[in-house]
């Protein structure tokens, strides 16, 4: 594991972990979530379609390019509300 870039942010005991780093061996060994790992960073990409999000998209491809853009949806409740909240972004 060690020499490989996080795709997502993690903490590892208590200590946060930014995307894009790379972090030490003894915590890339701590870190189970294969989803952490830049590996995976392109599996998400294809997660939603290309351009601006719209009422055509799905919410899974709407939550997964929030998630790319670093914006909290969780307060959305359905397709629409997180479609304003993305506005706002």
């Amino acid at each position: 594991m060690a020499g490989r870039k996080l795709a997502r942010n993690v903490y590892v005991d208590g200590v946060l972990h930014l995307a894009g780093s790379t972090p030490e061996k003894d915590v890339a060994e701590q870190i189970s979530n294969p989803k952490a790992w830049g590996d995976t960073a392109s599996e998400d990409a294809a997660a939603f379609p290309e351009g601006d999000p719209s009422d055509s998209w799905k919410v899974d491809e709407l939550k997964a390019y929030a998630e790319s853009k670093s914006v909290d949806v969780s307060e959305g409740k359905n397709k629409s509300e997180i479609l304003a909240i993305l506005g706002k972004a």
